[in-house]
């Protein structure tokens, strides 16, 4: 039908697999990190799903879901670190003549499973709300964007970032963009 779907699992295991891992230390006020190698097993999935609610000439609207994992498994003590968490996004978008509108919900989860050093993570939503126009009927290729993201200044931190503890991302954010693509 109409909907479409994709959706993969994966498992890998890699042997004398190397990390960065902090060792608790500072110098000049800055973490000191060490390369550590052990063997890690990794399992993981990413999923999408894009269905069309509404269909006729002069209007389409579609959810939009996605859905990713990682688990990693260090053989040795403790947790690899920077393994990110769940992550979920939830879309509506529509489409009539020239305009797009797209509102999603994008989560990520709490992560919990942390290296010796590293902080737990919580979880936090981003809403987002985009606005595009194609003024060319001849030429799809020109977008102008109106684009509103984390709309309500959520607090959020990615776990796989160096710098999560001292720079969380960014707030709300409104931008227009202009888009030539070829």
């Amino acid at each position: 039908g109409a909907a479409q779907f994709g959706a993969s699992v994966y498992y890998q295991s890699f042997s004398d697999f190397i990390y960065l891992s902090p060792t608790g230390d500072e110098e000049d006020e800055l973490p000191v990190f060490e390369y550590l190698q052990d063997d890690v097993n990794f399992f993981g999935f990413e999923a999408d799903l894009v269905v069309p609610v509404v269909e006729n000439d002069d209007y389409t609207m579609t959810v939009d879901l996605r859905a990713s994992y990682v688990d990693a498994d260090l053989d040795g003590p403790g947790e690899l670190p920077r393994v990110p968490p769940v992550s979920l996004l939830a879309a509506l978008e529509s489409e009539f003549d020239a305009f797009t509108v797209r509102s999603e919900v994008q989560w990520f989860g709490e992560q919990n499973d942390v290296a010796e050093f590293e902080a737990p993570t919580d979880d936090f939503a981003f809403v987002n709300l985009f606005l595009s126009w194609r003024p060319l009927a001849d030429n799809q290729n020109v977008v102008v964007q109106l684009a509103g993201e984390n709309l309500f200044d959520t607090t959020g931190r990615r776990h796989s970032s160096f710098t999560k503890e001292f720079l969380p991302l960014t707030g709300r954010n409104i931008k227009a963009s202009v888009r030539f693509s070829f």
